[in-house]
């Protein structure tokens, strides 16, 4: 975060316990530090000069790149950050780390305890932010594709068999699932018997179409979920 000039004019005490002034999403202390208090509305995702700090949205990137480590040699897809929703991030331009903005799911994060309500907190100039929450990342696992394609490959195989032989093998609820079957962890240490059993489960209920999904529709890639303090840029 950039040095800024405390308003000493405008500021107020009551709110906080301490000179401060509201900035818009943002609350400055006369000590240097600042806290973003709430998750950026639409008008509030914007540079903001006076701070180098950028609130933007995963889904408004544009060409900026964002990186899973410090020297930059894992590029982050943009697809892997909107999977369950856009997020909002604060992107430190001067620090060059992008943190959640928007989540309090932290609470271990230590913050002054007269700054209620903090999602986002800089303890002055040339510091990292700490957030409060986590960026989340959902990438697909093709590693774990890898290694179980070949035992995949026969339960299906075995399953559409299965179907073949038995009377309305095919028949499943069209109002049901009908998605690939995504690819569990678990599954790489279960046996081809064991997958096979449990695709042609028939306690399993009716509109998961699970057997004929497995035989006509095959798996997906199985995506990896993390979550991490900081991004970079």
């Amino acid at each position: 975060m950039k040095s800024f000039e405390f308003d000493y004019k405008n500021q107020r005490w009551d709110a906080y316990k301490a000179f401060h002034r509201t900035n818009g999403p943002f609350v400055e202390f006369s000590d240097g530090s600042v806290m973003l208090n709430y998750e950026p509305k639409l008008e509030d995702r914007k540079y903001y000069d006076k701070y180098g700090v950028h609130l933007v949205s995963t889904a408004d990137l544009g060409s900026l790149e964002l990186f899973l480590d410090e020297k930059k040699t894992q590029p982050v897809t943009k697809a892997w950050l909107n999977t369950a929703g856009q997020q909002v991030l604060a992107i430190d331009m001067e620090e060059r780390v992008a943190v959640k903005a928007g989540s309090r799911q932290m609470n271990s994060v230590s913050v002054p305890s007269n700054k209620y309500g903090c999602m986002v907190h800089w303890a002055g100039a040339k510091r990292r932010p700490v957030s409060l929450g986590q960026v989340f990342i959902s990438q697909p696992d093709y590693e774990l594709r890898k290694l179980l394609t070949p035992i995949l490959d026969e339960v299906r195989s075995v399953v559409t068999a299965a179907l073949r032989i038995k009377e309305d093998g095919f028949k499943h609820q069209s109002w049901g699932e009908s998605t690939p079957i995504s690819i569990q962890p678990e599954w790489e240490h279960a046996t081809k018997e064991e997958l096979v059993a449990w695709a042609l489960d028939d306690t399993v209920r009716a509109y998961s179409n699970r057997a004929w999904r497995v035989s006509v529709k095959g798996f997906e890639t199985p995506r990896r979920i993390t979550d991490h303090q900081y991004l970079y840029i």
